[in-house]
C-alpha cells in the first residue's frame, strides 16, 4: 500500500496543482479537492468510462473532491489513465 501512496502522492506533484492533497496518515482512501477539470462529476463519469472508478465528492456533499482509493494492486494503470484524462481535459 505505501508504493500505491507514493504512487498518488506523485500523480498530484505532476498535475500542476490540479490537486488539493492532504496525505492521509492511515488506510488507502484519500479525498483531495480537483479544480480544473470542470464539472467533477462529469469528469469521475469519464474516468469510469475508461475504467477507473473515483467517487465524486457531490456524494458527501463536497462537489469539488473525488474520493481516490489506492488500495489495489492496479493502480499504476488507473494513474496512466487519470493521467491521459486530465491531458484531454
Amino acid at each position: 500500500m505505501l508504493d500505491n501512496l507514493r504512487l498518488v502522492d506523485e500523480l498530484f506533484e505532476r498535475t500542476g496543482g490540479l490537486f488539493e492533497w492532504v496525505r492521509p496518515v492511515a488506510g488507502p482512501i484519500g479525498f483531495p479537492r480537483v479544480s480544473g477539470v470542470g464539472d467533477v462529476d462529469a469528469w469521475c463519469e469519464r474516468l469510469a468510462a475508461a475504467g477507473v472508478l473515483l467517487l465524486p465528492g457531490s456524494v458527501y456533499d463536497r462537489p469539488e473532491h473525488v474520493r481516490v482509493g489506492f488500495g489495489r494492486t492496479h493502480l499504476p494503470e488507473a494513474v496512466a489513465v487519470i493521467e491521459e484524462q486530465l491531458a484531454l481535459t
